[in-house]
């Protein structure tokens, strides 16, 4: 069903990600921050709305990350905002 996901070893992080298709706010904590923007920025542009169509803001836990892990969380909103429907991310300290 992905075969437009590029060299994603495990694209099941697509499907899980489909069933949320109503969420305009998403929390990640940080253990899963790097896996998720990873598998969102390889796919090819045209669907990155199709995952996740009404996603408006993302909230990292403790918004601080070594070099690839912010490229992967960099690219992911530059694809989102190029398909015409930004998404804002900011840092979430993991309290509610």
């Amino acid at each position: 069903m992905w075969e437009d996901v590029i060299d994603d070893p495990d694209p099941r992080w697509l499907e899980l990600l489909r069933l949320f298709n109503t969420v305009k706010n998403l929390r990640l904590s940080k253990a899963i921050t790097f896996r998720i923007a990873k598998t969102l920025r390889r796919l090819p542009a045209e669907h990155i709305t199709e995952v996740l169509p009404v996603l408006e803001n993302v909230f990292i836990s403790r918004l601080v990350f070594p070099g690839p892990v912010k490229e992967a969380i960099s690219k992911f909103a530059d694809a989102w905002r190029h398909s015409g429907h930004p998404v804002f991310i900011y840092n979430w300290d993991g309290t509610m």
